[in-house]
C-alpha cells in the first residue's frame, strides 16, 4: 500500500513537472510587450504586470519549482521500489 502511495505521489509530481515546463516555455517565447497587452484585455492584469515586470525572477521560480518536483518523483519511485524487492541492488537498478 504504501509503495502505490509513493508511485501515485511520484506520478503526481511528475504531471507537475510537465506543467512547470510548459510554464517555462511559455515563459520563454513570450515578450513583455505581449504580457503588457495581456494585462490590459484580461482579468489577472495586476498578475501579469508583476509578471512583467520581472520575467527572469519568475522563470528562475518556474525552473526551480520544476527540478523540485522532478527530483522529489525520482526519490519517491526509488523508495517505492526499495519497499517492493527483496535486494537493494534491484531497487535501485530498477529506479
Amino acid at each position: 500500500m504504501t509503495a502505490t502511495l509513493l508511485l501515485v505521489a511520484a506520478a503526481l509530481l511528475v504531471g507537475l513537472g510537465g506543467l512547470m515546463a510548459a510554464l517555462d516555455a511559455a515563459l520563454g517565447v513570450t515578450g513583455r510587450s505581449d504580457l503588457i497587452d495581456s494585462a490590459a484585455t484580461g482579468r489577472n492584469g495586476a498578475a501579469l504586470l508583476r509578471i512583467a515586470a520581472d520575467p527572469e525572477a519568475h522563470g528562475n521560480a518556474v525552473v526551480f519549482i520544476r527540478i523540485l518536483a522532478e527530483t522529489t518523483a525520482a526519490v519517491l519511485v526509488t523508495a517505492a521500489f526499495t519497499s517492493l524487492f527483496d535486494s537493494i541492488w534491484w531497487a535501485m537498478l530498477a529506479a
